[in-house]
């Protein structure tokens, strides 16, 4: 008798953690494609912005191609940024001269 109860305990439990197991796996697979088609909508959004910007791009090229744009392929010399101790430094330097 007490054998015929433990095993039927036991088929319960173990069916109950089989269907806990099958919804934490089921979960898994939803949030993977709720994240997989977030990802896909964020980057057809960012290709979109892309085309956009090449399209507003052109048209202002085509209005007026002497006014060009530093983004248009033309490269500005970058600037040196110095901090307030280089530039501080710099006056020490100086005044000792």
């Amino acid at each position: 008798g007490s054998f015929f109860m433990l095993n039927l305990v036991l088929g319960v439990l173990s069916g109950e953690f089989a269907k806990e197991r099958e919804r934490v796996e089921n979960r898994r697979e939803f949030l993977k494609l709720k994240r997989q088609q977030q990802i896909e909508r964020e980057l057809n959004g960012y290709l979109e912005w892309i085309c956009k910007a090449e399209e507003v791009i052109l048209a202002d090229e085509d209005n007026d191609p002497d006014d060009r744009m530093p983004f248009d392929g033309t490269r500005r010399r970058p600037t040196i940024k110095k901090n307030k101790t280089d530039l501080l430094d710099a006056e020490d330097r100086d005044g000792d001269i």
